[in-house]
């Protein structure tokens, strides 16, 4: 079972964008602190990319700016790219 839930803060104002047949695809990033802190005595904090698609991309859009606190559940999916030159 592939199932994941973040809560944490939006690093930035969510893209969106339409495929030809109109759905929409919302990219977002959000800030997740880990509950414990380094040997420094400070949380670290990971960022997470995420994409929505459909209606909730649209909310996620139009609702959620950078800096709130939002919680976003779904599935994990690992993407990599590798350049043209290698």
């Amino acid at each position: 079972m592939n199932v994941i839930t973040l809560t944490g803060n939006n690093v930035k104002d969510c893209e969106i964008s339409y495929t030809p047949s109109g759905t929409a695809i919302t990219k977002g990033s959000i800030a997740v602190r880990r509950d414990f802190k380094n040997q420094q005595g400070e949380y670290e904090t990971d960022f997470f990319n995420f994409v929505v698609i459909g209606k909730l991309g649209e909310v996620i859009a139009n609702h959620v700016r950078k800096g709130d606190k939002f919680g976003i559940a779904g599935r994990l999916q690992n993407r990599v790219w590798q350049k043209d030159d290698g």
